[in-house]
């Protein structure tokens, strides 16, 4: 059961633990282990933690066209990393691909550099979706995805669940880090 849970396979739920043991083995009654497993797993309870967030009513943004959107945010992570504090992370709509761009600082240098990247390996997403940061606001930005041929589009100030798609994966990034300084034994500052 540990293995199937944490170490490399990053603490994961319920369903991708039994998925993992019946591909191996076969356990009687194996939904019950499994929780009785989970509820006692010591980091799930520490990182997961028991939160619901409650999300207003309003409309969020979905696309289910192959690059026809792309997510974005910076992420400010711990000082453990070294020079870099903060990761653009890029997310797909459809796709669910996602980039994890390290950067000293939060700039649209950086924004800009990415969107590039993200270009040269895939089509270029005709609609690029990010909160109203400096960095995504400005003319550099603008001036690239006008001559990309893109549009973008700005959430609402305190709307974060119209962004939801990268909001979701930042906090699946902060899960992962805190579990990796748990395991790890790493200060974290």
């Amino acid at each position: 059961m540990i293995v199937a849970h944490s170490g490399a396979q990053g603490h994961r739920g319920q369903a991708t633990m039994m998925e993992q043991l019946k591909s191996h083995f076969y356990v009687d009654r194996i939904r019950v282990h499994v929780d009785k497993f989970l509820a006692a797993c010591l980091l799930c309870h520490h990182v997961k933690g028991g939160k619901v967030v409650q999300r207003p009513w309003s409309k969020t943004f979905r696309c289910y066209k192959r690059n026809g959107a792309l997510h974005w945010d910076f992420l400010t992570v711990s000082e453990a990393f070294g020079d870099d504090k903060y990761l653009l992370i890029l997310k797909g709509e459809a796709t669910h691909y996602c980039d994890l761009i390290p950067c000293a600082t939060p700039t649209s240098a950086v924004a800009v550099e990415s969107i590039l990247d993200w270009h040269s390996r895939f089509v270029i997403p005709l609609i690029w979706v990010s909160d109203q940061g400096i960095r995504f606001r400005n003319e550099v930005a603008a001036e690239v995805c006008k001559q990309l041929k893109s549009e973008q589009h700005f959430t609402v100030t305190y709307s974060p669940w119209i962004n939801g798609s990268i909001k979701r994966l930042n906090r699946g990034v902060i899960q992962v880090q805190r579990v990796m300084f748990l395991e790890y034994k790493k200060d974290v500052k």
